[in-house]
């Protein structure tokens, strides 16, 4: 292997995609079939909903994945199909044509690499067994901000979902509808978003202490607050050189910053969830 992985991990909304997209203008190659606009990698994106699927679970309900993970066949199992799936030609799905000519596998790619999924929060375990050196970087946002982009995102996406059935509704007289929703409508509750936010930092700290120095945790407010600052600590765990010059702060979006305290509803909420913010260094308004 040339170089571990940069493994980009943290809870859905937190700002991974914001710190993937960052990385890959710094130069860490994020693959080459992408989700657009979220800087993840379609490849892995796949692997690990498969592997959720394996273990009864999803990205909104992932506490199923600890049970596969202590099962030595069934971690086995996944680890293995991830191995294949990393040495073969299906490598190319992220490592685009001209990469894959050169390398033919994900351990051979010659230049600094990684991946970002949330879901990479639960699935680490097995990836690790494939590479042990790997650089782990979480990414930790406000619980409360976290919450409320999912419940609107929960609710954009039941509006879209309703409006494909009634669209495409003639078609079901005929063959079953085939599709999986994927709205998480339960997180259009806070309490639900917020919750789901306790478990997935959890589990990546929990990741990050086994890690030791292989791993740093991100704050998304002190990266909106200080992005020359942060970047460049980012930059360098990668092992990457950092350019003093960047224009970092002309890349992120400030406001977005403890975004809740503009919302009475939300400043209220993050007042009953008080104990749960202190558990993670956060405070409400």
């Amino acid at each position: 292997m040339r170089r571990p992985p940069v493994i980009i991990i943290g809870m859905h909304r937190s700002g991974t995609s914001l710190v993937g997209r960052l990385l890959e203008e710094a130069g860490l190659y994020l693959g080459w079939r992408q989700q657009p606009g979220h800087a993840e990698s379609r490849f892995f994106q796949q692997l690990n909903d498969w592997a959720l699927y394996q273990a009864g679970a999803a990205w909104d309900r992932p506490e199923g994945m600890h049970d596969l993970a202590a099962n030595p066949l069934a971690a086995e199992v996944v680890t293995e199909y991830f191995r294949v799936a990393s040495s073969s030609v299906r490598s190319l799905d992220y490592l685009g044509p001209r990469h894959f000519a050169a390398s033919r596998n994900l351990a051979d790619f010659d230049g600094f690499w990684g991946w970002k999924d949330p879901r990479t929060t639960f699935t680490l375990p097995l990836w690790i067994e494939l590479f042990p050196d790997a650089r782990i970087v979480h990414v930790i946002r406000h619980g409360v901000d976290v919450a409320h982009s999912l419940s609107v995102r929960a609710g954009a996406l039941a509006a879209a979902e309703s409006e494909d059935f009634a669209r495409k509704r003639w078609r079901y007289n005929i063959v079953p509808r085939r599709n999986r929703m994927s709205m998480g409508v339960q997180l259009s509750d806070l309490d639900a978003g917020i919750d789901l936010w306790e478990t997935y930092v959890s589990e990546a700290r929990r990741h990050c202490g086994a890690a030791g120095d292989r791993a740093i945790e991100v704050r998304f407010e002190d990266l909106v607050a200080e992005p020359g600052q942060i970047m460049k600590s980012l930059v360098e765990h990668c092992g990457m050189s950092a350019d003093e010059d960047w224009p970092w702060a002309d890349r992120v979006n400030g406001s977005r910053k403890f975004a809740f305290q503009a919302d009475a509803e939300l400043i209220v909420f993050s007042r009953e969830r008080a104990e749960l913010l202190d558990r993670f260094d956060y405070q409400p308004a």
